[in-house]
Order: C-alpha cells, then structure tokens, then sequence
C-alpha cells in the first residue's frame, strides 16, 4: 500500500511547477523535458538521476503495490499517464483533527498560514495586496503571513513598508489555529496545483472560511460562495477583488464561516476519515499485489 502526497512520479520536482507557471509536460510520459530544464534543484546534472529512477522503477510501482491512496482527486487525475491499475486506487483527503470553535470576536484580519515559498504563490499575495491598499477600500483589513521558508528575506522587506502587514514568523500548531480562527479569512493563493491544501480543512475546522485559488485540490475542497471563495489562479486583480470583498462585507463571511464549519463536519469527519483508512488497509490485506495477476512477467 502507496500514499502518494505530491507528482514525484511523474515530475523530478514534485510539483508540476517551473518558471513561474504550472507545467505538465513531463505528464503522462518519462520526465524528458525535465531533464532539458533542469527541474530538479535547478540543475540538468541533477535531475538526470532523478528522472532516470522515476523511469526504472514504473514498472514495479504499477505491479508490485496492493493499493494507491491519492489525497485529492485532482492529484488522481494528473497522475493517470502512470496506468496504475484502477481497482486498486483509492482517494482520501488527509486526516484533519477536530478543533474547538473559540468564541473570541473576528478581527479584520486575512491570515496567510503556509511555507514561505514561490509555489504558494507569495509574490501573487502580495502584488493583491498592494492592489487591494491602492483600491477605494484599502484600509479596512489587515494582513497577517504566518510561516517560515526560503522567501522570508523577501516578504519581510516588502512587508517592513507596508503597516498593514504583519510577519508572524514560524508559528505552532496551537497559535496557527488561533490566528486562523480569529481571522475574517484566511488566504491560499496557490500557483502551483495543491495536492492536498491542509490549511483550508484547517480553517474549515475552526470556522473561518478560505480565499483560494481556483485549481488542483482547491476547487474539490471548497463550495464558492458557500463556505469560501475561489479566485482566478495567478491573477493578482482577481485575488484583490475577493480580499476586498471580504473586507466589504464582514457579515456574509461570518455566514461562509458558520457553512464552513458545517462542510468540515459533514466532508472531513476524523472517524470517517479513519474508517476510510481501514477499509483500504483491509482490501490491501485481502489482494495483495503479486506481479503475475497483474500481468508482468
């Protein structure tokens, strides 16, 4: 039994993210055009080794693995050129843990809760922010960016011109949750195509509902506008137009919030999402993987 949490398989980097944009090139093929840019660590000498091992070991993923668990949907789906055998492909979100509601007040706060990194979409965040303070209603929100990683230098010095920025720096769990749950919304500007999103269940789980990115995972995770709002991936205006929506109108993201909560409960239960978890470990028990029945040799 497999869990699968990024594109490895396919895509030397994990991501199916180069230059600045989402790439599927590598998709449903041996990682060649990998190789030509350099995608692994930035370099063609190391992503030969890398692309060659996802190249010799295919054929024993697809025989030798009694079941495969992807995470999301989306991350099935730009996986299907591997032709892992259907019956033995299972989707399950990971497990969030239930969290208490705390009953202190909103703040006019949008929260960013994440690795500080270029896939996250960080430069798209903040181009929409300075976008949403040059707006007509610029003023009314904060923005508070929680995490650590290889753009802190950057956001740091951006946010160090902007009072309405705060660096949270590397947060635990328990303060994260906090910071979420007293936020008018928390933002998941994505441009590569999340496998997962932790942090929207995240949010859902403590009432408060989630700007995202309309692809990958996203868009199966979230109800837009209903439990929270999707935006055009890397468009910078139309990430600014929904901050200050939720600037705008405080009482309709208090209603996202409540469904939010409810969309947790009913979607993302942690004893159905055990159950689930179970029920694949006992058909991997039941058939087992042997490479004859598969049709290998």
């Amino acid at each position: 039994m497999a869990t699968l949490h990024n594109y490895r398989l396919a895509c030397p980097s994990g991501t199916f993210f180069r230059d600045g944009a989402v790439c599927h090139d590598c998709a449903g093929k041996l990682p060649v055009p990998a190789v030509r840019h350099g995608c692994y660590q930035e370099s063609r000498v190391a992503t030969v080794p890398a692309a060659l091992v996802i190249g010799a070991y295919r054929p024993a993923w697809r025989s030798l693995v009694s079941a495969y668990v992807f995470i999301s949907a989306s991350q099935r789906d730009l996986l299907s050129g591997l032709r892992f055998p259907r019956d033995r492909i299972f989707v399950r979100h990971n497990l969030i843990p239930h969290q208490s509601v705390p009953e202190a007040p909103r703040e006019p706060v949008v929260v960013y809760a994440g690795r500080l990194d270029e896939v996250k979409g960080l430069r798209l965040l903040m181009a929409a922010w300075d976008g949403y303070l040059s707006g007509p209603a610029g003023s009314g929100l904060r923005l508070v960016i929680a995490g650590t990683g290889p753009m802190h230098n950057e956001l740091a010095a951006w946010a160090s011109t902007r009072p309405s920025v705060e660096m949270a720096g590397q947060v635990d769990g328990r303060r994260c949750s906090e910071l979420m749950s007293r936020a008018r919304a928390v933002v998941v500007p994505s441009t590569w195509e999340e496998t997962f999103g932790l942090v929207v269940v995240e949010a859902m789980a403590v009432g408060t509902p989630v700007i995202a990115a309309g692809h990958g995972s996203l868009v199966e995770l979230i109800n837009p506008g209903v439990d929270g709002v999707l935006f055009q991936p890397g468009n910078p205006a139309a990430l600014s137009a929904a901050i200050a929506d939720a600037g705008a109108n405080p009482e309709q993201y208090e209603a996202f919030g409540d469904q939010a909560r409810k969309t947790y409960e009913e979607r993302f239960d942690p004893g159905r999402s055990l159950d689930h978890l179970l029920e694949i470990y006992r058909f991997a028990i039941a058939h087992p993987a042997v490479p004859a029945d598969l049709g290998v040799q």
